[in-house]
């Protein structure tokens, strides 16, 4: 299949983004895909209409397994030539997922605590998409909400200064927050223009921000809290719009790494009217904790920061607050003696006034 055309972008982004604009980031992940050696070429060379086909097949069939996906574009088609490519391409284009994720990794591959998963052949297509966003369990809640408190520690800037982290982007939304500890790299979901463009479309069906995921896909979207939290992560918390520091990081990751330049504008998950005040995070929850626990944990770079850690341990924090305490106390019973002394002296003061001749 070729690159796309400015036609084919215009009905592309009508049909899977709700509108026209540029959106030259999406484009250049879809074409990249596209465009592969073995991606879409066959006997008969699949087009971009066709990519539409799949996608509108799935909205209207959401509970559809990956084989009857398949032999609906078998019979449509009377092909089998790159059904699961063009499938692919399809899922990628409208929910910036990559359901063959785990074809294209070894076995046990993990990034953290990510590990890529595909849509499996007896799975309902549903099924696969609440499967790669799972929602936070209960237990970790109140580290979520520590995290989302003190989210003026995960400024960009600060993680880069203070952990030497580096950002690298991802065109698959169910890696963005992962981090790579070994090699100290936070892979960053930057499609900005493709999120504002799906809140955008969330707010005109009209979708509620806790709209189901089911709901969600028979109009070709993720749930809008899912949008609305990847969306604040970067303008809300990596690189909050009025923090100089973290913006000179972003326009250096657009220049040099490929983000998306909708990054740096601001109108964001505002598309949507304010979250409300209990708003906090359900699908990006854990990974938010992570990065706050690797803040408070600061793990040592070098000789000097990691005597320093083991001296600061809690058991050698015990024995410093019992050596205080024995200090306080000892400081105490000195004042308490020096307070008789005084008092003693005061009172012989007064029982032997000295005489003036």
């Amino acid at each position: 299949m070729k690159a796309a055309a400015d036609k084919d972008r215009e009905l592309i982004a009508e049909e899977l983004l709700g509108t026209s604009g540029d959106f030259s980031a999406y484009f250049r992940s879809y074409d990249d895909l596209a465009t592969k050696d073995n991606t879409i070429d066959g006997p008969i060379s699949r087009t971009h209409q066709d990519v539409i086909f799949v996608t509108e097949y799935l909205k209207s069939n959401s509970g559809v397994t990956k084989e009857q996906a398949l032999a609906h574009m078998q019979a449509s088609w009377n092909t089998t030539d790159n059904l699961e490519n063009v499938l692919t391409l399809a899922i990628q284009a409208m929910l910036m997922v990559d359901s063959a994720a785990q074809e294209w990794h070894p076995a046990g591959y993990a990034l953290g605590e990510y590990r890529p998963i595909g849509w499996l052949s007896q799975e309902r297509f549903s099924s696969f998409m609440e499967r790669s966003f799972p929602k936070g369990s209960e237990h970790i809640r109140e580290q979520v909400l520590e995290a989302f408190d003190e989210r003026s520690q995960l400024k960009a800037w600060k993680l880069q200064k203070r952990l030497g982290m580096s950002f690298h982007p991802t065109d698959n939304l169910s890696e963005h927050l992962t981090l790579d500890t070994k090699n100290n790299i936070l892979y960053l979901f930057h499609h900005a223009a493709y999120l504002k463009a799906h809140l955008a479309k969330c707010r005109d069906v009209p979708l509620e921000l806790k709209a189901t995921a089911e709901d969600s896909f028979k109009h070709g979207t993720h749930p809008p809290q899912l949008l609305a939290e990847t969306l604040h992560s970067l303008q809300g918390i990596l690189f909050p719009s009025l923090d100089r520091k973290s913006g000179e990081v972003l326009n250096s990751l657009i220049r040099k790494e490929g983000f998306d330049s909708e990054c740096a504008q601001y109108e964001g998950y505002k598309i949507f009217p304010e979250p409300p005040e209990d708003f906090n995070y359900i699908y990006w929850g854990r990974r938010i904790a992570q990065l706050h626990q690797m803040v408070k944990a600061l793990p040592p770079r070098n000789k000097f920061e990691k005597w320093f850690q083991q001296k600061t341990s809690e058991r050698n924090a015990l024995l410093i607050a019992l050596v205080a305490l024995f200090i306080s106390i000892f400081v105490g019973i000195l004042s308490i003696i020096l307070s008789c002394v005084q008092i003693w002296i005061a009172w012989m003061q007064w029982k032997h006034p000295v005489q003036v001749t």
